[in-house]
């Protein structure tokens, strides 16, 4: 259930379709909006996934894994069926987005110009073209470490329901293409006429996030053998600055990490080698406690080195 979870959103973010490249599409997108900016050419591979040949059915596909009951919770229609959203709050993860879901342009000539204000500002990463349907060939490829980064451990269970917690590190639950080890979920499973079905997915800490943030966090009110305004370090604590950069080496489920880090200067330019044990004090699954809050962790066998 969990590896269907990720294959599906893996499809809806990276467009992780099967495909013909050599059916394929293209067209001029602008936006009369702004006249000043260049029409973007868009190209299109025709899906040959037997189980996906619409929107519908990569959007009922998800659908499909939740009970009812979570679904209507998670469901959000901001104004009108295109702009339908499955969203988990309060941490703004958007599961899909609806107004990313197929819209027809049988009538425009291949290679012709769309304008996206007649399109509702459609994003049009997916699109039905004479019955057919096809991708945009933005992505199409995921990541090789675009899944889980654990096993499942379960916590919980009875006849009837189970609760088990993993870490997906593939997107809506990581921030950046970099991340090795990404955000620890629970998933509470229960069995719906004969079918096990999600429940409810709690998200908790995102191990890169929260490193990132703790290590920034050094370098404005800690450390003294380097000054923050040398940096390539914001100033603005809503900032994480360093997360791309951030490489998990090792952790101790969400409770503790061994991060490193380069830091580089304000011109851009590797400047330090940052090592650390990263201790978290509060629940990763409490949002009462934000990670930006320093009584929740605590560094400790800093290493800080010149890059020569």
């Amino acid at each position: 259930m969990t590896n269907k979870f990720a294959e599906l959103e893996n499809k809806y973010y990276f467009h992780a379709l099967s495909v013909d490249v050599d059916d394929t599409l293209a067209f001029n997108v602008y936006n009369s909006d702004y006249p000043g900016q260049k029409a973007e050419e868009i190209h299109y591979y025709r899906v040959t996934d037997a189980d996906f040949q619409s929107g519908n059915d990569l959007k009922n596909a998800v659908k499909g894994l939740l009970t009812d009951d979570y679904y209507n919770r998670l469901v959000n229609v901001n104004s009108g069926s295109d702009y339908e959203t499955l969203i988990i709050e309060p941490q703004n993860i958007y599961l899909y987005q609806s107004s990313d879901f197929d819209r027809d342009l049988s009538d425009y000539d291949n290679n012709s110009d769309i304008d996206l204000v007649n399109m509702n500002y459609h994003s049009l990463d997916f699109i039905t073209y004479n019955s057919s349907f096809y991708v945009s060939s933005f992505y199409n490829k995921m990541p090789e470490s675009s899944n889980y980064s654990s096993y499942p451990v379960i916590i919980s269970h009875d006849d009837n329901s189970f609760s088990a917690t993993v870490f997906a590190n593939f997107y809506p639950f990581i921030n950046t293409d970099s991340s090795n080890v990404g955000t620890k979920l629970k998933f509470d499973f229960v069995c719906d006429n004969g079918e096990w079905k999600i429940n409810n997915i709690d998200v908790g800490r995102n191990m890169e996030c929260a490193a990132a943030y703790a290590i920034k966090d050094y370098f404005l009110n800690v450390c003294e053998d380097y000054k923050a305004g040398d940096l390539m370090i914001s100033k603005d604590t809503s900032k994480n600055d360093l997360e791309e950069d951030v490489i998990i080496l090792n952790n101790d489920d969400d409770k503790s990490c061994k991060a490193y880090c380069v830091i580089k200067d304000k011109n851009g330019k590797d400047y330090l080698e940052f090592k650390a044990t990263v201790l978290f004090y509060c629940d990763g699954f409490d949002y009462e406690k934000t990670i930006h809050d320093r009584s929740g962790f605590k560094l400790s066998n800093i290493s800080v080195k010149p890059i020569n």
